[in-house]
């Protein structure tokens, strides 16, 4: 009997010793995996930092491009206005330029006719 107690008594130890190594891998493998999940998260937070900073740069020069984008129209604006001030402005020289040749031709044929009826008196 006393055999008998002391084989049981190694077969226990030995079937405690290995559920104790099978729990401990088990158990270390959990905290392999506990491990990648931690990282996989830090190196996502990470990338949603990075991507949440360029979002924010981006905004900004969103931006800044807008309000170069409205200056640049107002000053389009203002040269077009300016030009179509001008054309107008060139038109109305050139008709006035105009009437006056017609004026000035006018008058000189006025006075040849003079000079001619004056003339052809004098004859």
């Amino acid at each position: 009997m006393k055999n008998f107690i002391l084989i049981s008594a190694i077969i226990l130890a030995l079937v405690g010793c290995f559920i104790g190594y099978y729990h401990n891998g088990k158990a270390f493998r959990s905290q392999e995996e506990l491990n990648v999940e931690r990282f996989t998260r830090m190196t996502v937070e990470e990338n949603l930092l990075k991507s949440e900073n360029k979002i924010s740069s981006l905004k900004t020069e969103l931006e800044q491009l807008q309000i170069r984008l409205k200056n640049t129209e107002k000053l389009l604006s203002q040269t077009t206005e300016q030009k179509d001030n001008l054309q107008i402005q060139l038109d109305q020289a050139l008709e006035a330029k105009k009437v006056s040749e017609g004026k000035v031709v006018n008058e000189v044929n006025k006075l040849v006719e003079e000079v001619l009826v004056e003339a052809a008196d004098g004859i």
